[in-house]
């Protein structure tokens, strides 16, 4: 697919074939949440989120927390059941009244949570912590458990009572799940085979009949890697991946056309490897797709740490955040600067909405359309606005 570069990701100056919106919001009573993570877009208006702190490096790990808004991001509120520290609550949402949340409490006991009235109330329907939770309808979802020596695939056939959990071969941590339908679904993640600084070994495995099996397919990273930032898949051929390494050593982004079993990575330097952070990538047809990055010279460690790597959400420059875009599959990339750094987004039709932060407490939700819409004054002020609101 990938032939010689004309182009590279440089900075464009003409105007591009779509339209940036900023939602700068606000938590009403967080004790915990600071800044917004993982995003489920449950209808025009409903947003779901795990959000975040991280206090300053030396005190601690972080706290997580499910909070929703049912106004596209203006207010906030806190779902205090949903509290967590030094791991992140697990959420999903098939539509504006009917989701999922799942978590462990500060006693080490897993639950999992129901709402069938958009939040308002909540029954507890399993014993089951389940991590990258998708429902992919009212009573089929998958995700991963962690049995304290590895992750296992995780699976629910009647809306999340009971779960059955089998082997994930050669994977020992699990970092992203993504289903297309309940028989069609990839997990991404790595082996444990080094202790060594970038040198774990990177694994995608593919399954066609509901995770009954698996296929196994390597990355081929050269130096090995850290984790798997993101995994997203268009449908059961086009995909697209992004590994995080330690140090400098950045990120890079990896193409399949195959379903997942042959990987290449983008020959673009320009938008990867050393001191370059990839954390989303996303596309809306064949076509079209959307990537997020930042530049940023991270302080090297020695020895991996515990959780997660060393580029992180609140550090580092946001105003050297890009947002990267293709109209010809991802064979090129535009950039365009953005002066945020995106965390997360889902596909919402033809749209995108995306959590963002600026600082260390910020609430901020950028919606990307690629077709013009009827727009109200304050949504076309907003429309305008070409970088978030500071």
């Amino acid at each position: 697919m990938f032939g010689v570069l004309l182009t590279t990701a440089k900075e464009q100056s003409s105007k591009p074939p779509f339209e940036l919106s900023w939602t700068a919001g606000s938590c009403r009573n967080c004790q915990i949440v600071r800044s917004l993570g993982d995003v489920v877009l449950a209808g025009t208006q409903a947003i779901w989120a795990v959000g975040y702190y991280f206090p300053a490096e030396g005190q601690g790990a972080g706290d997580n927390s499910v909070v929703r808004s049912n106004d596209s991001g203006r207010h906030w509120v806190e779902i205090r059941k949903s509290r967590m520290h030094a791991a992140e609550p697990s959420v999903s949402f098939i539509d504006s009244k009917t989701g999922w949340i799942s978590g462990m409490s500060p006693d080490a006991t897993s639950w999992l949570l129901r709402t069938n009235d958009g939040g308002r109330h909540w029954t507890q329907v399993s014993d089951h912590f389940i991590q990258n939770m998708q429902f992919v309808n009212e009573r089929v979802a998958v995700g991963d458990e962690f049995d304290g020596t590895t992750d296992r695939f995780a699976k629910t056939t009647d809306g999340g009572y009971t779960w059955t959990t089998s082997a994930l071969p050669g994977v020992k941590f699990a970092s992203k799940v993504r289903f297309i339908n309940p028989e069609v679904g990839w997990i991404a993640g790595t082996n444990d085979i080094s202790d060594n600084l970038n040198g774990r070994v990177a694994l995608v495995l593919r399954t066609t009949d509901g995770g009954q099996h698996w296929g196994s397919f390597q990355i081929p990273s050269q130096t090995g890697v850290a984790e798997v930032r993101d995994l997203f898949f268009l449908n059961e051929s086009f995909g697209w991946l992004i590994t995080w390494h330690y140090n400098n050593d950045g990120t890079h982004l990896y193409l399949t056309t195959d379903g997942g079993r042959t990987w290449r990575v983008h020959p673009d330097e320009t938008i990867q490897g050393p001191g370059k952070w990839l954390s989303v990538v996303r596309f809306l047809n064949s076509k079209i797709g959307f990537a997020f990055s930042r530049d940023d010279q991270v302080e090297a460690v020695v020895e991996p740490p515990a959780i997660g790597v060393v580029a992180v959400a609140q550090a580092g420059p946001v105003d050297s955040g890009h947002l990267l875009y293709t109209d010809d599959g991802g064979e090129h990339w535009r950039s365009r600067p953005l002066n945020a750094w995106v965390y997360d987004c889902q596909v919402l039709g033809q749209d995108l909405g995306c959590s963002a932060s600026r600082d260390k407490s910020s609430f901020l939700m950028l919606q990307i359309r690629t077709s013009p819409s009827p727009t109200t004054e304050n949504d076309a002020s907003k429309a305008a606005m070409p970088l978030p609101p500071q």
